[in-house]
């Protein structure tokens, strides 16, 4: 008779049950607090409350963030319950000398540590069946709920699996787990940190590698709201929480490909495949150097460095830390202190590598300081908030940025040896190309007061493209249709007009469609509403009073379908050339309106709306 191949063994299932459960049993009671428990004391708490099913779904909604995260947090504990024997050269010799093949062992360890989970997620949700029988809960988001459960823990415990297999010891494990996590969305945010201190204008807040965080990524596209009048719950990402949930598959069959093949006399070692311990070593010396950089930059030095001084500090951060990083993952690694004798070649060697980018970077011998793209390829520009896309506006805007790149000495001057009335600005860039691309720059410019007064000053253009007419009118024209049923507030703000220094004026929803049409618009007109100036010396004196107008687009709003565009809100500092505005508030109000000269503060071309 020919024997069977089995991928489960019961004996050692309840083996690891019996000394494991009070884990699984803590996370059941766990769930039964935050979910059941928490719906039935919402129903207590609004008993008198008709319209209960968007709280009960609002709140179930909302907790699949919470259960991303104790997925996270659980699914590393199960793992080093199950593989925990690996870590332990007499419990491992042990359970190696069991008559069952190591894909038994490993499917038995790695289906006892997950299925109790999804068994609790399951009882947990089951238990607030009652709410949906009873009205009170909608089954499509307790079943969203429970996908979110389920499929976040088959990621998150098939990853941990997988770094049960890289380590030989129980304490590392859960570092390595959290690392390995987080790698790509710290590692790219902390290596853009320290290249834009070399490479003139690079964005240093974009991340393009955070996918390869799982974590990170779910909670980022994992997205819910209340729409429309019937006040159902939209939930997006969960199409993401699907993909990670294949990809825990993937992880488990590459973490029993490991487990075939590991070495068992490798319990108690820091690294347990012997191929990835120089892997270690460099990218504790990539992680410890870049990490010091940023401390250097942004902690002691409150990013004030610039410039080639900024270069020199980030090699010298860079190789100390570097060397912190590759020593103390040798230590780790021999479990001894005395590692620095004959191992100083791979420290030379990234340490030349990395003083090369360095430099490379500094010098821009790629040329991408300068790179733009073509005008002609330019759909839109979004500049600190604002989008042009008219070809004149993005013809000019191409031309500042070309003058900032030129200046670029100028513009990383450190701050001690600047001098004069001093304007700094920040500039966001954004492109959008024609196939779809996106090119994003960040420049830290500065000039004098004087130098708005200079035509060719990086400064005056700046000031000149922040206030073109098509940046007026998008800060200014409302996306909304300005009718009095999407008016939900009009006012005006008067300050120093009483003893009490401030008083409040609100208006109709007639006068705020009058308002708009004839006194702003007719100052938009003349390019006199949504500027924004680089200095107060730059601008008009600016009166005591400023007007809020809110607008929602309702018939949207009770489609059911609720976006950005459908809502637009001014706050508009009155200047004294705001003629058409302040006749207005003078005929519609009796408060006093007096021009005040230290009430202007310069906004750089925030993406506020008016002016």
């Amino acid at each position: 008779m020919k024997s069977k191949t089995s991928f489960f063994n019961r004996g050692v299932a309840k083996n690891l049950l019996q000394r494991c459960w009070p884990l699984w049993t803590a996370y059941f009671a766990f769930l039964l607090l935050i979910l059941p428990l928490t719906l039935r004391q919402q129903v207590l708490n609004n008993t008198g409350y008709v319209g209960l099913i968007p709280v009960l779904d609002d709140t179930v909604a909302g907790m699949g963030e919470e259960m991303m995260v104790i997925s996270f947090g659980v699914s590393i504990l199960a793992a080093m319950a199950m593989f925990g024997y690996l870590y332990q050269p007499r419990s491992c010799g042990m359970m190696n000398t069991l008559p069952i093949t190591r894909t038994t062992m490993f499917f038995t360890a790695w289906l006892t540590g997950i299925v109790p989970l999804l068994l609790a997620d399951l009882l947990a949700v089951a238990l607030c069946l009652p709410f949906v029988a009873g009205g009170k809960l909608s089954l499509w988001v307790l079943g969203t709920l429970l996908a979110v459960m389920l499929l976040s823990k088959l990621c998150f415990y098939g990853f941990a699996s997988l770094c049960a297999m890289l380590t030989g010891s129980l304490l590392i494990l859960p570092l390595v787990y959290a690392v390995l996590n987080f790698t790509a969305f710290v590692a790219e945010l902390a290596t853009r940190f320290v290249l834009s201190k070399l490479l003139f204008g690079l964005d240093p807040g974009r991340t393009v590698f955070s996918w390869l965080s799982p974590l990170v990524y779910m909670l980022q596209n994992y997205v819910f709201y209340t729409t429309g009048s019937t006040e159902e719950i939209v939930i997006r990402g969960l199409g993401t929480v699907c993909v990670y949930g294949g990809v825990g598959i993937l992880l488990t069959i590459l973490a029993w490909r490991l487990y075939l093949r590991r070495q068992m006399e490798s319990a108690t070692d820091t690294v347990a495949i012997p191929v990835l311990k120089p892997v270690f070593k460099y990218c504790m010396a990539y992680g410890c150097g870049i990490l010091l950089a940023d401390f250097v930059h942004d902690a002691l030095l409150g990013n004030q460095q610039t410039g080639l001084a900024a270069a020199l500090i980030t090699a010298l951060a860079v190789l100390v830390g570097s060397l912190i990083g590759y020593f103390a993952a040798e230590m780790l690694i021999r479990k001894t202190v005395r590692v620095f004798r004959g191992t100083w070649r791979g420290w030379l060697v990234f340490a030349a590598v990395a003083l090369l980018i360095l430099g490379v970077t500094e010098a821009d011998v790629l040329g991408w300081e300068k790179r733009q793209p073509q005008p002609e390829r330019v759909q839109a520009v979004t500049l600190n908030g604002t989008e042009y896309s008219e070809p004149e506006s993005i013809r000019k805007i191409l031309e500042l940025q070309r003058g900032i790149v030129q200046h670029k000495a100028q513009h990383e001057q450190p701050f001690d040896a600047r001098s004069g009335n001093i304007v700094s600005c920040t500039l966001d860039l954004r492109y959008v190309l024609d196939n779809g691309r996106t090119e994003t720059r960040e420049y830290h410019v500065w000039g004098t007061e004087e130098s708005l007064n200079e035509e060719s000053s990086d400064m005056a253009k700046l000031q000149i493209v922040l206030n073109l007419p098509e940046a007026l009118r998008y800060r200014s024209v409302s996306k909304v249709q300005v009718i009095p049923e999407n008016v939900i507030g009009f006012g005006a703000e008067y300050e120093g007009s009483d003893e009490n220094g401030h008083r409040s004026v609100y208006f109709t929803e007639e006068e705020a469609v009058d308002f708009y049409e004839n006194a702003l618009l007719a100052d938009l007109a003349e390019n006199k509403i949504g500027r924004r100036f680089l200095s107060d010396a730059a601008a008009p004196r600016s009166t005591n009073v400023s007007v809020h107008l809110e607008l929602i687009d309702t018939a949207a709003r009770a489609s059911g379908i609720f976006r950005n565009e459908d809502s637009s809100w001014f706050y508009l500092t009155i200047y004294e050339d705001n003629t058409h505005c302040l006749e207005w508030l003078r005929a519609h109000s009796d408060v006093e309106i007096r021009v005040v000269e230290d009430r202007y503060y310069p906004t750089c071309g925030t993406d506020l709306m008016g002016g």
